[in-house]
């Protein structure tokens, strides 16, 4: 049986979910050594029937709790709901929450929750971070999740309040104007709302800071002066002489602020109007002396200022840089900005010359959800769903040529989503290969497995070879993509897989989830390509296995990090059911970046098969060196580079200089990090100088590094970031940027630049999510939940089979369950701050082992099993455009009645009347 590290639906929906069938891997551990036999009696031979189950869960950094979040047998007592209690918290964090308008009873539940109108924190926020609310209906049948929340700020030092103005979403962001003591207050306008706040690092801001980074006219304005001035003395009736009144007076407007003169356009458009920064250089040295700075950023710099005098005019309606636009392609769509894998691989300029046209991707997995807005328009007609097991198909048959995914993991729409999202429907993010169609074959049910066979005969189908469904598509894939595996070789699979490489079809493979060497097949095949994965620092992730069977590395997340600080862990944001996007991990979500990218070579170069793929990889053609140089069992061959890859593939991408990320953030004890920079395209790319800025000061950053590190001729190669701490006062938070100089062909080009944050942490704030509890899901109470839905259930509950609070130890939580019977069991852990009897809710913390999103089934037999830690963090989830009908199935976690807190039911008398 082949089955896959299935991916948690907990946060892919807008309803809670139980915890499935999880693939094949997982851990154990060797049971404790039997004591002496006594040998005054019989020994005793009987076999014991059950064990001890432990571990240890971390917490990601910066992670927080609502003081006031809802208790389980008392009334809630207000602890931080005025400035005057405000709660301290880091810089940067991410607080989960409670708050309700007012106190009520949950709908369908006999459950008191209680009011809690407000939560006020307080922290340190510098120019340019950005506060962002994310807010989850606790009670998702009366609350409109839209409308539940409001936020803003308060600045200590004025009283001065700056409220959240935007379209009425459960998502609200402020950007801090100026470094200051905050207050920061979350109200609640409905209720109960769970919400999670995180105060990041702003890597896309309108600041001068970050706008640096950005390519515009030095010494230009583009202005428009407000129509209420230019109309009110246009007094002719001749619309062209009303028009031409207009100009002048815009024009004269315009040039009687000194420094300005006038170039071209109109008052209806705005003007290009030209900056004497000889002139104005003055002035801006009274507010930061940038004269160390090189030539370029310098008149950059004085461009903005004098911008955002203009912006605060009340006759200026807007003013702005002129903007260069080069051919790098940016999908417009609304979460692209939180795809850092993409950048990580070079995509952007890959994109310019490749997009997957032409090529057909099977993904091999779940299925995939049809209607989902931004995979609908880029799937063939020519899916096929091979489950031959009705009992774990979910649709009640076996085989039939409807590949829609009816588990509830949405694994395989995960999947598909990072291989070829629809770009430019400005909703969601984009796949590597956006204009590629994929090919959907369902072979794993709704509890996670899938057999052998039923594989085997989805890769003959996507190769157009003969199969049992009788049927073959009208064009074969280009590319297969199995985000699944196990041990234990098959030659069932190696004969379907051997078929489909001699037709030329390139298979990719994820490597599995256990950290370990083991192979794991389909990946382990000579001819397949097998994928491990890294975060966002390009470390190997910590559940990627490795060994001498990998090919290649791949982003595959890391969700105990914000390695960018931008308040998002570090996930693989994707598709999953029709109406959301959530941020995923493991080498099942690195394996579609892989499949993309040969999609985009195939759609350069029809040519390009399987062995043309091997070879190209094998040479170091396609990567970029990770660890040693040429191939390790960590990366493989290094780490797949779009932009190299077309290249290869035969397309022309203009020369780049590639920086490995937008910006570092050191918020707990770590003092060191990487920077990569590389060239990308052809021609010649070299670095001219790295230099750092205190943003606050605009002068270097005492507390900052960058040292080169084994660069080449060019000065591309590894920086090492160093920040030092010594001297900083405890709780405080420091930004600055990194300038990198360089040159094209010999040209000196307009600076990239890198943010910088780094938080001297108090010893006495450790990560903690609060009370927080483990439970175990048998494997059989499982099915018959799954059993239910399939004969058309619209609910069911499942009662967790074990359940306790994990004890913590300054931020690191343990849990040990004894007396375990023989089974298979789920090990999970969540927060219950809303204490609706139900735990994994949207907006909790929660975690699977043994990473987050693909949980592994454990298997008691005959030793204790220990060791199995796991991460527990903030998860999110994003809502898009959603084109269901109908409601969708749910399978509810409810915890055990033994563990039900008795007095918050509507028949105590306790909560009750003080509500």
């Amino acid at each position: 049986m082949s089955c896959y590290h299935r991916l948690s639906d907990l946060m892919a929906l807008p309803i809670v979910f139980a915890l499935l069938l999880a693939g094949c891997g997982g851990g154990g551990g060797s049971g404790s050594a039997a004591a002496p036999p006594d040998t005054t009696t019989p020994p005793d031979t009987t076999a014991p029937t059950s064990f001890t189950v432990s571990g240890t869960i971390q917490i990601p950094g910066g992670s927080l709790i609502d003081a006031d979040t809802l208790p389980p047998t008392t009334q809630l007592a207000f602890a931080n709901n005025t400035t005057a209690t405000a709660q301290p918290i880091t810089n940067p964090s991410s607080i989960g929450g409670y708050i309700s308008s007012s106190g009520g009873v949950y709908v369908g539940k006999p459950i008191v929750f209680d009011a809690d109108p407000t939560d006020t924190y307080s922290v340190a926020l510098l120019k340019d971070q950005v506060v962002m609310l994310r807010s989850f209906p606790a009670d998702p049948v009366v609350n409109a999740p839209l409308q539940n929340t409001s936020l803003r700020l308060i600045k200590k030092s004025n009283l001065a309040e700056i409220e959240f103005q935007g379209p009425s979403t459960s998502d609200k962001s402020i950007i801090v104007p100026a470094d200051d003591d905050y207050y920061v207050e979350v109200t609640a306008n409905q209720g109960p709302v769970l919400y999670l706040l995180t105060i990041s690092q702003g890597l896309v801001s309108t600041s001068h800071i970050a706008s640096l980074n950005h390519d515009f006219v030095p010494g230009e304005v583009l202005v428009k002066v407000r129509d209420s001035v230019t109309g009110f003395s246009a007094q002719s009736t001749d619309p062209e002489q009303r028009r031409f009144q207009a100009n002048d007076l815009a024009k004269s407007r315009l040039e009687a602020i000194d420094g300005l003169s006038y170039q071209e356009g109109s008052a209806d458009h705005g003007m290009r109007m030209a900056i004497d920064l000889d002139k104005y250089r003055a002035f801006t040295a009274q507010s930061a002396d940038v004269s160390a700075w090189p030539e370029a950023m310098q008149r950059k710099w004085e461009t903005l200022q004098f911008i955002e005098t203009l912006q605060k005019r009340d006759d200026i309606e807007w003013a702005e840089p002129n903007y260069i636009r080069k051919a790098m392609y940016t999908p417009a769509d609304p979460l692209y900005s939180a795809q850092w894998h993409y950048p990580l691989i070079n995509l952007p300029a890959a994109w310019e010359v490749a997009k997957g046209n032409n090529v057909v991707v099977a993904v091999i997995d779940t299925g995939v959800a049809k209607a989902h807005s931004d995979l609908a328009a880029n799937l063939t007609s020519s899916g096929y769903d091979f489950i031959s097991n009705a009992s774990i198909a979910g649709d009640g048959d076996g085989r039939d040529s409807d590949p829609e995914d009816n588990g509830s993991t949405f694994h395989g729409s995960h999947v598909a989503g990072t291989v070829a999202a629809v770009e430019g429907n400005s909703n969601g993010g984009v796949g590597v290969a956006y204009n590629s169609k994929i090919m959907p074959l369902r072979v794993l049910g709704v509890d996670g497995s899938g057999n052998d066979a039923d594989i085997a005969q989805a890769i003959l189908y996507a190769a157009q070879e003969t199969n049992i469904s009788g049927t073959t598509p009208a064009q074969r894939a280009d590319v297969i993509n199995l985000s699944l595996g196990g041990p234990g070789f098959s030659n069932s699979l190696q004969s379907a897989v051997n078929s489909a490489v001699n037709k030329g079809v390139i298979v990719i493979a994820a490597a599995g989830n256990e950290s370990s060497a083991v192979p794991s097949y389909p990946a382990a095949f000579s001819n397949v390509i097998s994928v491990s994965a890294v975060g966002q620092t390009s470390a190997l992730a910590p559940y990627s296995n490795f060994g001498s069977t990998i090919s290649v590395a791949a982003p595959g997340g890391n969700m105990q990090q914000d390695a960018n600080g931008d308040g998002n862990v570090d996930g693989i944001l994707s598709t999953v059911n029709a109406s959301s996007y959530a941020w995923f991990q493991g080498t099942s979500m690195a394996a579609p970046h892989v499949a993309g990218v040969a999609a985009l070579m195939k759609s350069i170069n029809a040519g390009m098969d399987a062995t043309t793929f091997k070879a190209k990889l094998e040479a170091g053609l396609l990567t970029d060196d990770l660890g040693a140089t040429g191939r390790d069992d960590s990366f493989g061959y290094g780490l797949i580079n779009a932009s190299k890859a077309v290249t290869e593939a035969g397309g022309t991408i203009a020369p780049f200089l590639s920086v490995s990320t937008q910006g570092l953030s050191f918020d707990g004890l770590e003092t060191t990090a990487s920077l990569t920079l590389s060239q990308g395209g052809s021609g010649s790319v070299r670095v001219t100088g790295v230099s750092d800025t205190d943003n606050s000061t605009a002068t270097d950053a005492d507390w900052l590094t960058v040292i080169a590190q084994g660069e080449d001729s060019n000065n591309l190669g590894t920086y090492v970031v160093t920040i030092d701490r010594t001297n900083k006062p405890v709780g405080t938070s420091y930004s600055a940027t990194i300038t990198i100089n360089y040159e094209i062909d010999n040209v000196a080009q307009t600076p990239k630049t890198v943010s910088v944050l780094m938080t001297v942490p108090d010893p006495s704030k450790v990560a903690t999510v609060g009370t927080l509890y483990v439970g175990l899901i048998e494997r059989t109470a499982q099915e018959a939940a799954e059993d239910e839905i399939n004969q058309g259930a619209d609910q069911v509950l499942i009662e967790i089979f074990r359940f306790q609070e994990a004890t913590e130890n300054n931020g690191v939580y343990e849990y040990a369950f004894s007396n375990v019977p023989n089974g298979d069991y789920f090990v999970f852990a969540s927060t219950n701050m809303d204490q609706d009897n139900v735990v994994s809710d949207r907006g909790e913390a929660q975690g699977d082992y043994p990473v987050v999103g693909e949980p592994t089934m454990i298997t008691v037999r005959s030793a204790n099993l220990t060791n199995l830690n796991f991460t527990v963090g903030y998860l999110n989830v994003v809502e898009g455009l959603s084109t269901e009908t109908g409601s969708t199935p749910q399978i509810i976690r409810k915890i055990p009645e033994a563990y039900l807190p008795e007095l918050r039911t509507t028949e105590s008398s306790n909560i009750q009347k003080q509500n």
